[in-house]
């Protein structure tokens, strides 16, 4: 299988993307299969480190980014872990990882629409690297992005 990302992303926020949008999160799946559930965890823990350090590089972005870990909540999203017995012989690990996109300041429609296109662009670019990689799978999800203003619950 190779590793896909979705070329058409389009997010969804509860709030027009302007002044009072302070983060937004980006849902990205590692899946990852092998011989052992032990193997395929320890390629996809792997993988996941990469994205983190490739993927939160401060780039002068007005924003910052965090790869959510196990032990950190964001809101309502969290990191969850899923092992499947594909055949005798292989067996997936798929971990669901969210981006968070915190912005830095106020700013309007275009500056933050700018900065959210340039993570995008980071996302895509890591799951193109693994495009030729059987075991590994990227999946940038579509649509389930979620904004809130400052103080929303």
């Amino acid at each position: 299988m190779l590793s896909k990302f979705s070329e058409g992303i389009s997010y969804q926020t509860d709030l027009p993307l302007g002044a009072e949008t302070d983060w937004v999160v980006f849902p990205l799946t590692v899946s990852v299969k092998d011989k052992s559930y032990s193997s395929a965890l320890k390629l996809a823990n792997e993988v996941s480190r990469e994205a983190e350090n490739e993927l939160i590089v401060k780039e002068d972005l007005p924003c910052n980014l965090q790869l959510l870990d196990f032990d950190v909540t964001y809101k309502n999203f969290k990191v969850t872990i899923e092992l499947r017995q594909q055949s005798n012989d292989e067996f997936n690990v798929l971990i669901s990882e969210y981006v968070v996109l915190k912005f830095d300041a106020k700013g309007g429609f275009w500056q933050k629409a700018e900065i959210i296109a340039k993570v995008l662009d980071k996302l895509v670019n890591f799951a193109r690297q693994y495009r030729s990689n059987k075991q590994v799978n990227i999946q940038i999800l579509s649509g389930n992005t979620i904004s809130k203003s400052i103080g929303a619950k």
